[in-house]
């Protein structure tokens, strides 16, 4: 009995300080971010990150992005205004009060996305060991790095994202429950509600169940939309889609988008380059040359993706976990969008990066057990190994982009 309330204090010491950790490396990057890099439209790898701090801190914006992002500003707003008057009243000016609010939000889904992860990965059978190595893989990863260090959509989104799946890891059947995490995973992004269908499906299968979910979470969706739209007239009303089609590509390239999808978002091999001109220049990680590549980097994405497609192929061989079932559908589910829809899939690598790094840890679960402490040792040193890389390459992108602005 000692020892199990022994071990009970010592989680929860490591969910705090793993929740502070995530919480102060977002907030230390936000602080060395230059802010005219992070509200110029588009040049961050496509984000708009000045009208997504508006959405989140100021009522009186124009919120017409809502379209596509159902229910961000009624979710938000309530937790970022009263910072932005703490803000106010320790006499920063508006434009870094609505800043920092923004910011306090990413970065409390960076604590809460660590807390997620750890979580799932205890749930999915690794050890504690293991479940620490891969969460600090994902905080040394370069979709952490270059996303939860300023305000954005996606990086509260993973943590919609992950909700229905801590539901399915931990066998919940309360259907109340499951339409709060349905609504969740439709609030933030519009296709985030694949993650809670594909999670709920494994869960309760094609019945009667699965198809009532469905209903009480567009019909408790569509009542909170309204509640928006009194709120904040300006929101646009979800599903008008059709402006979305500009975003279709006209090519698919599948090296580049496989490049972006499973490499760039953990272990880029060169630094990003900004592409286009005037109001169309923007970030991206493009596809790199041989000649371009250092020994060291290619190693760390080598590891990197020998753990990822191991894990993939443990989830879709053994199937007897239903949360990387989930996991594997999901992150088949956002390459597909990704081939054809958006810029770049690096600019939507905060949404599917936790899965890709769950999914790699699930990888451990089916190694022999000779193999398995050092294999878990080396997520260990590839997590320690890419912290620097990927700050050096954040480091970079920061000094291109004020060079390339003040050109």
């Amino acid at each position: 009995m000692a020892i199990r309330i022994l071990s009970m204090v010592m989680r929860k010491k490591l969910l705090i300080a793993g929740f502070f950790l995530a919480f102060a490396l977002s907030g230390v990057l936000s602080a060395v971010f230059p802010n005219n890099v992070r509200i110029e439209p588009n040049l961050w790898f496509g984000a708009d990150i000045g009208r997504v701090i508006n959405d989140m801190a100021e009522p009186l914006a124009n919120h017409y992005r809502l379209k596509v992002h159902p229910l961000f500003s009624l979710i938000v707003l309530p937790v970022a205004r009263p910072v932005y008057w703490i803000g106010r009243l320790m006499g920063f000016d508006g434009g870094l009060s609505k800043g920092i609010a923004a910011q306090f939000v990413t970065s409390m889904s960076a604590g809460a996305t660590w807390i997620l992860i750890y979580l799932l990965a205890i749930r999915m059978g690794l050890s504690r060991f293991a479940s620490l190595g891969i969460s600090l893989l994902f905080l040394s990863s370069t979709a952490f790095l270059f996303w939860w260090s300023t305000p954005e959509t996606f990086p509260l989104g993973a943590v919609t994202i992950l909700l229905p799946l801590i539901l399915l890891a931990y066998n919940i059947k309360s259907h109340k429950v499951w339409v709060m995490a349905l609504v969740g995973s439709l609030s933030m992004t519009t296709t985030n509600w694949g993650a809670g269908l594909i999670a709920s499906l494994v869960r309760f299968g094609l019945r009667k169940a699965f198809l009532g979910l469905c209903g009480m979470t567009l019909l408790l969706t569509s009542l909170l939309i309204c509640v928006q739209k009194a709120y904040l007239p300006s929101a646009g009303l979800p599903f008008q889609l059709g402006e979305e089609r500009t975003y279709i590509k006209r090519s698919v390239r599948p090296f580049e988008t496989a490049y972006q999808f499973f490499v760039a978002p953990v272990a880029p091999l060169t630094p990003s380059v900004i592409i286009g001109e005037g109001r169309y220049s923007q970030f991206t990680f493009a596809l790199p040359g041989w000649s371009d590549i250092s020994l060291l980097r290619i190693s760390t994405a080598t590891a990197w993706l020998a753990l990822l497609f191991n894990g993939i192929y443990a989830a879709l061989s053994r199937r007897d976990n239903s949360v990387s079932i989930a996991l594997a559908c999901f992150l088949g589910f956002q390459f597909l969008l990704h081939s054809f829809y958006g810029d770049s899939p690096f600019l939507y690598s905060a949404h599917y990066v936790p899965a890709m790094v769950l999914l790699a840890g699930y990888g451990l679960t089916a190694m022999p057990e000779a193999h398995k402490k050092s294999i878990t040792l080396l997520v260990y040193v590839l997590a320690l190994i890419l912290l620097p890389l990927n700050l050096v390459y954040l480091y970079e992108s920061f000094k291109l982009g004020v060079a390339h602005l003040a050109g």
